[in-house]
């Protein structure tokens, strides 16, 4: 832990160094106890011998208060505001399928255009072989295509040149020697490094080059072990820190003409997936794919089964990658209903019979619940007192006090 007050403190931590298998979990946890009012801030490193992530920083905060009651106001989201990831095979066979997609993403942009959304575009390939490249948007600093993502100010235009990662396998393959997509096409874990820390981390420490954060104990205990932290924007963190915005919907999209190969159970990926926007806003992320339907219709690929599986559980849309155009399941894609959050976590830990909520003003008795393990309140889809897009949430509740 670092640049931390004695307020946060390590619990139940395992003994290390211990060994952990891909895709299984280890859990340890963090305690905030106050002594003084204000806010406190804390880092806490992790460090491992992944070449790919040899040091993780998770940023947490705390804020002491004697207050005993808390108020809560949330917006609900505008359905404007959405994050497209798209997962590319980029190994040996998929040239012209690349080429169906930059065809159809003019019919999906127009649809942002009409809603004047708000988009963050972000690219990866289905490489998970080569650490150099995995998860990173535009395949990372070493490729160096700019934009990272693609935003309404960059513009759409750059989708073009960006989603077109080539069919050989992957930047590094063979003449940079490094390990090609063809040895393992992983869209579903390809996503997951994508969204998750290090790469998605932000640790607010101001910078104005990368040497700024590698030279910060704060940030990097060893400048050695600091690759996968960059100065972006002017501050310190993860190659794709700032594409994925907490309150914007997430559509992933998956194209592959190969079966996943994903190290991890399918529900593994399905849970992290929901996990992201909160497992009761259901309607906030999708998991797209164009991959082979099963049975296949075409020679050229195999089916997807894991692909359309996760797409099934999460509501999202499927197409087949066999298809001539892939216009009308882009169409499908990017007409996708937005959707509300029904799920709103509260920032202090609530006394659950002194919970009230009110939205626009108006006091709502009915059309909600408290769920105490996730400390949330959690509104009725189609309840009287469901938010719409805009409207002001407040939550006014007793608070418990945080012992170790």
């Amino acid at each position: 832990m670092k640049n931390c007050s004695p307020e946060f403190k390590k619990k139940n931590v395992p003994g290390l160094p211990k060994d952990i298998s891909a895709a299984v979990s280890m859990c340890f946890e963090t305690v905030y106890a106050p002594q003084d009012e204000g806010d406190d801030n804390c880092l806490i490193q992790i460090e491992s011998t992944d070449s790919s992530a040899p040091l993780v920083t998770i940023k947490l905060q705390g804020g002491g208060t004697y207050e005993t009651e808390q108020t809560d106001i949330f917006t609900q989201v505008s359905g404007q505001e959405v994050d497209i990831l798209l997962v590319i095979d980029d190994s040996g066979s998929m040239c012209g399928e690349q080429d169906k997609l930059v065809a159809a993403y003019k019919d999906f942009i127009s649809h942002a255009a009409v809603w004047d959304n708000d988009y963050h575009i972000g690219i990866i390939s289905s490489n998970v072989v080569d650490d150099r490249v995995v998860g990173m948007l535009n395949y990372g600093p070493e490729v160096g295509k700019s934009p990272r993502y693609i935003t309404p100010e960059s513009g759409a235009d750059k989708f073009e040149d960006l989603a077109d990662l080539g069919c050989d396998g992957g930047p590094h393959c063979g003449g940079l020697n490094g390990p090609c997509t063809d040895e393992q096409e992983s869209g579903l874990q390809a996503a997951q490094v994508a969204l998750s820390a290090p790469l998605t981390t932000e640790t607010g420490v101001a910078c104005s080059s990368d040497a700024d954060c590698h030279n910060n104990p704060s940030v990097c205990p060893d400048p050695a072990a600091c690759k996968s932290v960059y100065c972006l924007d002017g501050t310190c963190g993860g190659w794709n820190k700032g594409f994925l915005r907490e309150d914007a919907q997430l559509e992933i999209i998956e194209l592959s003409d190969e079966e996943d190969q994903s190290s991890a159970d399918v529900y593994f990926y399905i849970d992290f997936l929901k996990s992201i926007k909160g497992f009761y806003n259901v309607n906030m992320m999708h998991v797209n794919s164009i991959v082979g339907a099963n049975p296949t219709t075409c020679d050229e690929s195999a089916p997807g089964k894991r692909y359309i599986k996760v797409s099934q559980d999460t509501n999202g849309k499927i197409g087949d990658i066999c298809d001539d155009s892939y216009s009308p399941i882009m169409n499908e894609i990017g007409g996708q209903t937005f959707g509300l959050k029904v799920q709103f976590f509260l920032t202090r830990l609530a006394d659950p019979p002194t919970v009230q909520v009110w939205v626009n003003g108006d006091s709502c008795a009915t059309g909600w619940t408290y769920d105490a393990p996730s400390n949330s309140i959690i509104f009725q889809e189609d309840g009287s007192c469901m938010p719409q897009p805009g409207d002001e949430i407040k939550v006014h509740y007793k608070t418990l006090c945080l012992t170790e």
